[in-house]
């Protein structure tokens, strides 16, 4: 069964791959953080059952990337933001993310921009077992089976 946890770390695994530069923080970005760096937030996860066995799960998150910014200003410049973006887009394009041992959907898109940061949202979706399989009890097996046509 995944996580968020699992999948954050997915996220931050595909950025690295991809060649985005920067610090990862996977917990809020402390006073005076390194620039570039970007930060992983789990903002909501969305279970819906779709048979007896198996759930839907969709995961969103909010990735924020923080270019370098314009000398010591508190501002970056448009070239970097969009070049930024683009870039984030660009990792999440093929539309699968490699979580351990599985492959799952993922969704970006846009969340607009501020002076000196990008944002971008994404949906993860998988289907997952509704309970941990190895918790489950066997089922008891029927030896043979008779049936009477009449």
């Amino acid at each position: 069964m995944l996580n968020q946890l699992q999948i954050a770390k997915s996220i931050n695994a595909a950025m690295y791959k991809a060649g985005i530069e920067g610090k990862a923080y996977i917990q809020r970005c402390p006073a005076n953080f390194d620039r570039p760096s970007y930060y992983i937030d789990a903002v909501q996860e969305v279970v819906r059952s779709d048979n007896k066995r198996l759930v839907h799960v969709t995961s969103y998150f909010t990735l924020t990337y923080f270019p370098s910014l314009v000398g010591h200003q508190e501002f970056c410049s448009i070239d970097a933001l969009i070049n930024a973006h683009n870039a984030v887009m660009g990792v999440f394009r093929p539309g699968y993310l490699q979580v351990e041992d599985r492959v799952i959907t993922i969704k970006s898109s846009s969340g607009g921009n501020a002076d000196d940061r990008v944002y971008i949202e994404l949906q993860a979706e998988y289907y997952d077992d509704r309970v941990d399989p190895a918790a489950q009890p066997e089922e008891p097996v029927a030896d043979s089976i008779a049936i009477d046509f009449k």
